[in-house]
């Protein structure tokens, strides 16, 4: 029903790709919600609790056999996560049918959240053979310039803390940190911070491909061109892990 009233909104007969948006589960917290720790400063709670709701969402077999048939009737042509976890890929590919195998995990990747590379979430996506595409590679504007023509800026997002515990820069000291040593690195190298946001998510094999928003082509033609910069230099790379050592994935 719901794959029926996106593609008539998008006048067309199937997708390329269907993503399943978020896990049917509970979940540790991927967006790093603040919650106040006992000394009254905020922290983010990132643990697994054991909620012990095992049984009361949607088996993994379930869907998997919705998206197969979703497939067969060629509505989409591949399958997706996003917001997944290593537990939840490789729960998906050990049930999936090779015509309904999970194709692709969107997760968030940027300079501010490298979490995906060291909670094994790149390590589940490759051992299964799993395309990683990552989301919001400028962390929802906080990795723009200030400049009217960065694009993946969205400031009703931003702005509302609620929504968006995960970029509350204001809650957050060690992300100021690492956006004030991170915007310092980029000027150093030659390079506008956004652009050297976006090319770090291409850079050693993060990501297959990245998720941007541009609001016009103008924005599109300046992201193209620095995608197709490529890689950035080691030595820009190992100040950027310097950067990590001190501020370590400050929004997760």
């Amino acid at each position: 029903e719901a794959i029926d009233g996106s593609l008539a909104r998008l006048q067309t007969d199937h997708v390329h790709t269907l993503l399943l948006h978020w896990p049917d589960r509970y979940v540790p917290s991927l967006f790093g919600y603040a919650v106040a720790s006992s000394d009254g400063e905020p922290t983010t709670h990132q643990g697994y609790v054991d909620t012990n709701d095992y049984g009361v969402n949607t088996p993994v077999e379930e869907q998997v056999h919705v998206l197969a048939k979703l497939v067969a009737a060629g509505k989409t042509k591949y399958v997706g996560l996003s917001n997944e976890t290593a537990y939840g890929i490789t729960a998906f590919d050990a049930v999936a049918p090779s015509e309904a195998s999970i194709a692709v995990v969107s997760n968030a990747y940027s300079l501010l959240n490298r979490t995906v590379a060291t909670h094994g979430v790149l390590e589940a996506c490759k051992r299964c053979g799993v395309l990683h595409h990552g989301y919001s590679p400028l962390a929802n504007g906080r990795l723009g310039d200030g400049k009217e023509d960065i694009a993946d800026r969205d400031d009703d997002v931003i702005l509302d803390p609620e929504d968006v515990a995960r970029y509350d820069i204001e809650r957050k000291p060690n992300a100021k940190r690492a956006l004030a040593a991170y915007a310092r690195l980029a000027r150093e190298s030659g390079m506008r911070l956004p652009q050297m946001a976006l090319r770090f998510a291409l850079s050693r094999g993060a990501c297959d491909s990245v998720v941007i928003g541009p609001r016009d082509e103008h924005e599109l033609r300046e992201l193209c061109r620095w995608h197709d910069e490529g890689a950035l230099p080691a030595d820009v790379l190992l100040e950027i892990d310097r950067v990590n050592d001190r501020y370590p994935s400050p929004c997760p």
